[in-house]
């Protein structure tokens, strides 16, 4: 039970970490941008680690939880999530075009298209 809890905590862990990272890196640009020029639409990309998941798992067991969800904020924060691309990138799964592809149906959602790629629900 305890390690699935570890993975649970780093799991959260990594969001929280990459989410720091994304916020910091926004309003570095933003102070960084020309007042005249700057815009409203700075996105911010948070995702979540698997590695820094099973990484935090193994520290969490032996340390506990709390130290699981520490190392999946460390990692989250280092950008543990390029590493993931570069392992699914080897596995031959082209993670730029699944997040092309999320990314434009997300926008046709938004837009109001009625086939946004979800399937119906009846």
């Amino acid at each position: 039970m305890r390690i699935l809890f570890s993975i649970l905590f780093a799991l959260v862990g990594s969001v929280v970490g990459g989410a720091v990272r994304a916020g910091v890196k926004v309003a570095e640009e933003r102070v960084a941008a020309d007042p005249d020029t700057a815009t409203s639409e700075m996105t911010i990309n948070i995702t979540a680690s698997p590695v820094a998941a099973l990484a935090g798992a193994v520290v969490g067991t032996i340390l506990g939880p709390s130290m699981g969800f520490w190392t999946g904020v460390t990692l989250g924060a280092a950008g543990m999530e390029r590493f993931d691309t570069k392992l699914l990138g080897s596995a031959g799964i082209d993670v730029e075009a699944l997040v092309q592809r999320a990314r434009s149906m997300a926008e046709s959602q938004m837009a109001g298209a009625p086939d946004a790629g979800e399937p119906e629900m009846a």
